[in-house]
């Protein structure tokens, strides 16, 4: 078969696992080689924001929390269709062809596949949200998490917006009608992108969603007073915007970080973890039945809600 070849590489990869009945992930991606591909220029923060708000207007999503560095990012969603493979699928995919025209490059932009962890309950996705805010602040490249130049989901949290906004010049636009200084705020486009909040938000009051918002805010400020403590045990200071914003893209870091534990691939309390781990180790063995069947036939095996890799649902029970 032409196409079997091609295919078993990708066949004999991980298999991907998203019971339809757990709605929150935080999903993560890091740049090829560790590249500071995105680095938030003014050209990628446009293109970052672009295909944030494609991604809302396309796909039954709700974006929780987000923060991109100049490396990697980190995505807080809700789903409310199980298309989690497509959604990431078109994302990453757009804003690579995107990122690689800007850098004048080619090739791929993200370095293996996407990190998927289920959240399983309120106090995970607590967590969750906390620690892509808190990523800056961590990195030490800013005193606090408002200073950070970067695309974020904080400031929406910190000042309790329900939307954040930017607004950009339509450059493509703006040169075809002849570049002419006056027109510019004729072709200036404003991208409005709705910031979700976690489910335990929902139907709250405003005062108890405003003692919601104090509690992240104070859980910054004591994430903000840790790093300072670090740097002031190690004599290092925090970047400046402008290192940030112009580091060259095709960087990396000068050291490279040391290998972390095996990760999770859910978040919750013990028994729902146990839960979700015994439904993916059912899921296995039919997995590789049929990755061997389609090695060997070509025939792509038909799965609950249709998709290869197979989403299986709790318990799946082969027929």
């Amino acid at each position: 078969m032409a196409g079997a070849g091609r295919a078993e590489g990708w066949l004999m990869s991980k298999p991907r696992f998203h019971p339809p009945n757990v709605r929150v992930w935080k999903l993560g991606s890091k740049c090829v080689d560790d590249q500071f591909l995105l680095a938030p220029s003014p050209e990628v923060y446009t293109l970052v924001f672009l295909f944030l708000a494609k991604m809302v207007e396309l796909y039954d999503v709700e974006l929780i929390g987000f923060v991109f560095m100049g490396n990697h990012f980190h995505l807080l969603v809700r789903l409310n269709e199980d298309r989690l493979p497509d959604i990431m699928r078109d994302f990453k995919g757009g804003l690579a062809r995107a990122l690689n025209q800007v850098h004048g490059r080619r090739g791929a932009l993200w370095m293996e596949r996407y990190d998927d962890d289920a959240v399983l309950d309120d106090d995970a996705c607590d967590s969750a949200l906390h620690y892509l805010h808190a990523n800056p602040v961590r990195a030490h490249l800013v005193e606090t998490a408002e200073q950070y130049p970067g695309v974020s989901s904080w400031k929406a949290y910190a000042e309790g917006l329900d939307s954040l906004s930017h607004t950009f010049l339509d450059e493509r636009r703006w040169r075809a009608a002849g570049a002419m200084e006056s027109l510019r705020g004729l072709y200036l486009r404003t991208i409005t992108l709705k910031v979700s909040r976690p489910p335990s938000w929902e139907g709250l009051s405003r005062e108890a969603r405003r003692a919601k918002r104090r509690e992240l805010v104070a859980r910054m400020r004591g994430e903000e007073q840790r790093a300072a403590s670090e740097r002031e045990r190690s004599g290092v200071g925090v970047a400046s915007t402008e290192s940030i914003v112009e580091r060259e893209p095709r960087s990396r870091p000068l050291s490279p970080k040391p290998k972390k534990p095996k990760r999770k691939r859910a978040s919750g309390t013990p028994e729902q973890v146990k839960r979700f781990e015994e439904a993916y180790r059912l899921m296995l063995p039919v997995y590789q039945r049929a990755s061997l069947s389609f090695r060997e036939t070509g025939i792509l095996p038909a799965f609950p809600a249709g998709t290869y890799p197979p989403r299986i649902p709790y318990a799946f029970v082969e027929s």
